[in-house]
């Protein structure tokens, strides 16, 4: 879902996305500092600048980070079923070639990997029920950012829908653009 909003949003050249399309900044890469963080865009001539990063929303610490650098931000959070999403982060971190395990016995891992890690790699590759458990990480949001800022879409409504103007005509209205 991410990948698919990120490529109809970075079309349009008022809007400037990092070259890499998750910077991690506010999760892991915040030690880089915003200088580190500014040189990640392309695009200096810009109306809004955006990031898109499923990992903010699991980890407390970005929704406060991105609060105290930008309160009044626009966040748009996918929602997906959440063992569709368990298995899809699955499948992604088996291509990256980081998870050797079969998918039951990841979950069953899953608690005690990350525990045991201190490093953010069991996050961000292992988190795989952790971070389908939305309303944890949706209380944390809305601790920081309120309705007005927050714009939920359900992941099959960008799949199983014939006709994205209408969701690409309200993510337009909430971000505050006029569509072109």
């Amino acid at each position: 879902g991410t990948s698919t909003l990120y490529n109809w949003l970075k079309q349009d050249k008022r809007l400037s996305f990092p070259q890499n399309k998750e910077t991690h900044y506010f999760s892991s890469n915040y030690s880089y500092g915003s200088q580190w963080y500014i040189k990640q865009f392309y695009n200096k001539e810009y109306t809004f600048r955006c990031e898109i990063d499923p990992s903010y929303i699991y980890y407390p610490d970005s929704i406060k980070k991105i609060h105290e650098i930008n309160n009044d931000c626009k966040m748009i959070i996918i929602l997906r079923h959440p063992l569709e999403r368990a298995y899809s982060h699955f499948l992604m971190s088996k291509h990256r070639c980081v998870e050797k395990l079969s998918f039951i016995i990841a979950l069953e891992s899953e608690r005690n990997r990350i525990i045991n890690d201190k490093s953010d790699f069991s996050l961000l590759n292992y988190s795989y029920l952790s971070r389908s458990t939305y309303s944890d990480q949706i209380k944390i949001l809305f601790k920081y950012f309120d309705d007005a800022n927050c714009l939920f879409i359900k992941y099959d409504d960008i799949f199983l829908n014939s006709d994205n103007n209408k969701l690409i005509s309200d993510i337009y209205n909430f971000i505050g653009l006029d569509e072109k």
